[in-house]
């Protein structure tokens, strides 16, 4: 049975060595594109891996779409009690625009920004790079000066959520960490 079928492939291949040399070329193709792509895959991910620390800013990450139940609170508070150094990092996608960019809301420049908001021990690895090149601690907790309007007036306070998550400059600008 196997000459028979070895004897037939070789009367098409002779009749028609076009179309097998294209077939052929096809199948070198997928293959070449196949293996490509999963040696691209893992180069990626081992170096995922390898830098995970960095991009992460920590070994593990908890992501919530509301905030902590008690529980969940309870178990940070257990990691806290064994020496595991714990940061909080809420974040925003927004929209940012110029201050006095321009006539009207077409003139204005605007662009899709994400507002992270941190805690002093952020991040846990790493460091962040600011420019101008600034210690990320010198904007967590600019002067108080900074919270002054020209005109004297207070700024409107935030309501107080969490006291314990707000930053000691939140009442002006707002921010939860």
């Amino acid at each position: 049975m196997i000459p028979f079928l070895i004897k037939m492939a070789w009367r098409e291949t002779r009749a028609a060595w076009r179309h097998f040399l294209y077939f052929f070329g096809c199948i070198a193709l997928g293959v070449g594109a196949l293996v490509g792509v999963s040696l691209f895959a893992a180069n990626v991910e081992r170096a995922v891996t390898r830098e995970a620390r960095g991009l992460l800013g920590g070994d593990l990450e908890v992501r919530l779409s509301r905030s902590i139940s008690q529980k969940g609170e309870e178990v940070l508070q257990s990691l806290t009690s064994r020496g595991i150094a714990i940061t909080h990092v809420t974040e925003l996608v927004a929209m940012a625009a110029r201050a006095g960019g321009g006539q009207g809301y077409a003139a204005q420049q605007t662009q899709i920004v994400e507002l992270k908001a941190v805690e002093a021990g952020y991040p846990l690895y790493g460091r962040v790079k600011l420019d101008p090149d600034r210690p990320l601690t010198s904007l967590l907790a600019p002067p108080a000066s900074a919270c002054a309007e020209p005109h004297g007036t207070p700024p409107v306070p935030v309501p107080r959520l969490q006291a314990s998550r707000l930053t000691s400059h939140a009442p002006c600008y707002g921010a939860l960490v």
